[in-house]
C-alpha cells in the first residue's frame, strides 16, 4: 500500500496536479481514520465482551485433574 501511495504521489507531482494531490491525500487521510475508528471500535467492543471472574468463583469450579 505505502509504495502504492508513493508511486501515485509521484505521477501527480510529475504532472504539477498539486490540486489532484492534495484530494488524493483528503482521500487517503479519510481512509486512514475510518480504519482507525473501525479498530477502535472493535478493541472497544472486545473489551466490553469479556467477563471478570472472581478467584474464588474460579476455585469454586476445580476437579482434582486441575490441581
Amino acid at each position: 500500500m505505502c509504495e502504492e501511495i508513493i508511486n501515485k504521489v509521484k505521477w501527480f507531482m510529475e504532472r504539477k496536479d498539486y490540486n489532484g494531490l492534495r484530494l488524493y491525500i483528503d482521500e487517503k487521510e479519510k481512509n486512514i481514520e475510518t480504519y482507525t475508528n473501525n479498530l477502535n471500535y472493535a478493541e472497544e467492543e472486545y473489551m466490553d465482551s469479556l467477563v471478570t471472574v472472581s478467584y474464588t468463583h474460579l476455585r469454586a469450579h476445580e476437579t482434582p485433574e486441575h490441581l
